[in-house]
């Protein structure tokens, strides 16, 4: 940062002293003492454009190039400057360093355009090309009205072609800089952002220099010669400086601080007019339609940006209810996870009336092993979403079904009517389990092993009751797996006793 802004410092400094040799010289030394420079600066911004679009692959190659030839042809016209300026050549024509000069210029705004492929949704495009309009527009009734409305009575033939040419392409081309840069500027001083600001400062300049021409003044009066080196010299820091990757170029939303920028020339054109109107004390029709205009666009930017925020905030909603549901969901399978279990029994039980009871059936599939590791983890994952397919049909409306993890699953049967019922409930899902299926291309049947615990009356805590839930499962399955066992006290310490030793 420390180096960028000592070169611009270095580019500013450059530019006063033009200026000021423009100032105290006569007007053709003026001339050559400002071309000189701008011959120098263009060509070594063109050796450099060349070698970012060597670096630079498809669009990014085009903008580069056509920056590039824009920056060499600058420097061809400057020549041209130059040599008409020694020879004391002056043509009430327009010559041929103006006729360079603005192929220069056209092709400047399509350097950027290429440089910066378009992305997003159609509204988001929409209001990209939006907001070039509503810049040029404020642009344009600007330029209207400090400088065109007054160049355009002069009948000189150079100055009415460069008073009626020149600015169709300036003003594009500084819309596209200012758009360019409402989206970049928060990146920093790249090389984007800079050859954006020199389109946007050579916009400014070439208005003065056909002002200065029109009113009969020194052609690099008034800023005009040190504006065109400060201008050309920021292209050169952008032909030295880092290109940004592609996929960091366009950004959905831009910068909240710089989002705003092309409002600044709307604001700048309403009160331009504004102080003009105070100070004659009416508009003609052309500037009040040039305003209306502006206006119409400024209310269409809006619309669409009133259309892209409620995208964005139904896009905004629909993933954290995404976020929502993956917090409590198992991702693969789609069932309630531990963490939901956990909230659903937590209410489940706390509202279990005195003479009510909860089951909790904790399901193991058996055999689940053997199929992962003989026909891969895809055909287990399939496994897994077939079985909680299954059990979510088996169950209904009596429960709720979660996946603990691996290839076991509990079900919550609130108000169930004791433990032969759960156990019903739990043979039935296991004949549920049991029906045929084919995955990866091979014929299986689901078995499983399930455990039973019963809780009675309000507060049982689910901790407690998933821990004999467990050891039931263990005895199901050490009584010969495909069954269904229900946790009882004295068979509990057995298994316990069995699996201390």
């Amino acid at each position: 940062m420390t180096n960028i802004r000592g070169r611009l410092a270095a580019s500013a400094g450059a530019g006063a002293l033009v200026q000021l040799l423009v100032a105290v010289l006569p007007e053709r030394h003026g001339v050559v003492a400002a071309s000189v420079p701008l011959v120098l600066l263009s060509a070594y911004a063109a050796a450099g454009h060349l070698h970012q679009a060597r670096g630079a692959r498809g669009r990014m190659l085009a903008g580069w190039a056509v920056a590039a030839v824009a920056a060499a042809l600058w420097s061809v016209a400057n020549l041209l400057y130059l040599a008409d300026a020694v020879t004391g050549a002056v043509r009430p024509e327009p010559t041929g360093a103006e006729v360079v000069s603005l192929l220069a210029v056209a092709l400047t705004p399509v350097a950027l355009l290429l440089c910066t492929p378009g992305r997003g949704s159609p509204s988001v495009r929409a209001r990209r090309a939006v907001d070039g309009t509503v810049v040029f527009g404020a642009f344009l009734l600007i330029a209207w009205l400090l400088v065109l409305r007054d160049v355009l009575a002069v009948v000189e033939p150079r100055v009415f072609y460069l008073a009626l040419v020149f600015p169709a392409f300036e003003l594009v081309g500084g819309a596209v800089a200012v758009v360019l840069l409402s989206r970049s500027l928060a990146r920093g001083h790249d090389a984007l952002s800079l050859l954006a600001v020199s389109m946007l400062m050579f916009t400014v300049v070439n208005l003065g220099y056909i002002a200065n021409l029109a009113h009969g003044n020194p052609a690099y009066a008034a800023g005009v010669g040190g504006g065109y080196t400060l201008a050309t010299a920021l292209t050169v820091l952008a032909s030295r400086s880092a290109v940004p990757p592609p996929d960091t170029i366009e950004s959905e939303h831009g910068s909240s601080r710089w989002g705003l920028l092309p409002y600044v020339p709307v604001a700048a054109a309403f009160g331009t007019a504004a102080v003009l109107h105070a100070r004659d004390g009416a508009l003609g029709s052309t500037e009040v339609w040039l305003l209306l205009g502006t206006a119409c666009l400024v209310v269409l930017r809006q619309l669409l940006s009133a259309r892209t925020n409620q995208r964005l905030l139904r896009d905004l909603t629909e993933q954290r209810a995404m976020l929502a549901h993956l917090a409590y969901h198992d991702a693969l399978t789609g069932l309630a996870n531990r963490a939901h279990l956990a909230r659903l029994a937590a209410e489940e039980l706390a509202a279990t009336p005195p003479d009510g009871s909860t089951a909790v059936v904790l399901l193991d599939l058996d055999g689940f092993k053997q199929v992962n590791d003989g026909l891969g983890h895809a055909a287990g994952d399939a496994l897994l979403v077939a079985a909680a397919g299954r059990l979510t049909e088996a169950v209904g409306g009596a429960g709720t079904v979660a996946r603990l993890g691996g290839d076991e699953f509990v079900l919550l049967l609130p108000r169930v009517g004791g433990a032969r019922a759960a156990e019903e409930v739990a043979a039935r899902v296991l004949a549920r389990l049991a029906a045929p299926l084919t995955v990866a291309g091979t014929p299986l049947r689901i078995r499983a092993s399930a455990g039973v615990a019963l809780g009675h009356g309000p507060g049982t805590d689910l901790d407690a009751l998933l821990r004999d839930a467990d050891l039931a499962l263990y005895q199901a399955k050490a009584d010969g797996k495909g069954r269904v066992t229900s946790h009882r006290r004295p068979a509990a310490a057995a298994v316990l006793e069995v699996a201390a030793r």
